[in-house]
């Protein structure tokens, strides 16, 4: 991995950290009747922005040359961690929508949930075929999963 990519990941991991940290004071800014609707739409924006850049970084794979790779493969190293970050950048601006009462958050949110309930399910018959994609896939699962239990919450928000 070339020094720039390195970089770039580690500043996108610490961009998504301080974007998740704004959106939860505005949400606790909100929670207690002082506005906080500005910190939140920052919040969210830039962490759609985050997982939108995060669909199309390169991440290292271990490169066995002597091996082919099938279609699982490809499944798990390319199409569904881009499929899933797109699709929770959809839902965060979704999410973002339904917060601000803006038209189009219901369709937004539907795409995006069911994007990453299929995506998760696929991503588990991958992992569950062959361990070594765990390494590939575990964190967007992980960010997906955090996603759909903060589906959960949109209706106390609104």
């Amino acid at each position: 991995m070339s020094p720039f990519a390195l970089m770039l990941t580690r500043s996108i991991k610490w961009i998504e950290r301080i974007a998740i940290l704004f959106s939860l004071l505005g949400f606790a800014v909100r929670f207690m009747k002082y506005g906080g609707s500005n910190i939140i739409m920052i919040g969210i924006l830039t962490l759609s922005c985050v997982y939108f850049l995060s669909a199309f970084l390169i991440f290292p794979t271990p490169a066995d040359n002597n091996i082919k790779k099938g279609f699982a493969d490809l499944l798990s190293e390319t199409v569904l961690p881009k499929l899933m970050y797109i699709s929770l950048s959809v839902f965060c601006i979704g999410f973002l929508f339904a917060i601000l009462h803006l038209k189009g958050a219901d369709e937004m949110l539907r795409v995006g949930i069911l994007i990453m309930i299929m995506g998760t399910f696929f991503s588990m018959i991958l992992i569950l075929s062959k361990r070594e994609r765990m390494k590939l896939l575990q964190p967007v699962v992980i960010r997906v999963i955090v996603g759909l239990v903060l589906s959960f919450t949109l209706p106390l928000l609104k």
